[in-house]
């Protein structure tokens, strides 16, 4: 079972926990606690090192990106980390949505302009039944 961890904007968790259920129905183990509001009421350095620990667990990170110009919450940017560490550490990076930084351009990370087209992508290596079986 793959395990992926899922980065965004973090008012954009409730996308993420639509995005998780459409992986969690194919045999993907999400990990990325953020997605449940849970870390709402956390201090932060907590947050950091449950996000850490996921991130660094993961086998596939997806990071859901923004598209240019000016967008709320843009300017805290934990996500970017997660995906830079992500690349540090060697895992399957994908990206959905814009490429907002120069590492999104690197040649071994995955693109694609939205969730569908990943999720198809995923589906065509075998791993995942038909989008339109999840509706």
């Amino acid at each position: 079972m793959s395990r992926v961890y899922l980065c965004a904007r973090y008012s954009r968790n409730a996308e993420m926990r639509s995005y998780a259920a459409d992986l969690g129905r194919y045999g993907y183990y999400v990990q990325a606690e953020w997605i449940t509001g849970s870390h709402d009421q956390t201090p932060d350095e907590k947050c950091a090192a449950i996000d850490w620990k996921e991130v660094t667990a993961a086998d596939i990170v997806i990071s859901f990106t923004e598209p240019p110009g000016p967008v709320k919450g843009r300017g805290r940017g934990g996500r970017h980390v997660e995906f830079g560490a992500a690349l540090a550490m060697g895992k399957r990076c994908i990206v959905v949505g814009h490429r907002e930084n120069v590492f999104h351009h690197m040649p071994h990370v995955e693109f694609y302009p939205s969730w569908q087209a990943c999720f198809g992508e995923l589906m065509r290596e075998g791993k995942l039944m038909t989008l339109e079986a999840l509706r």
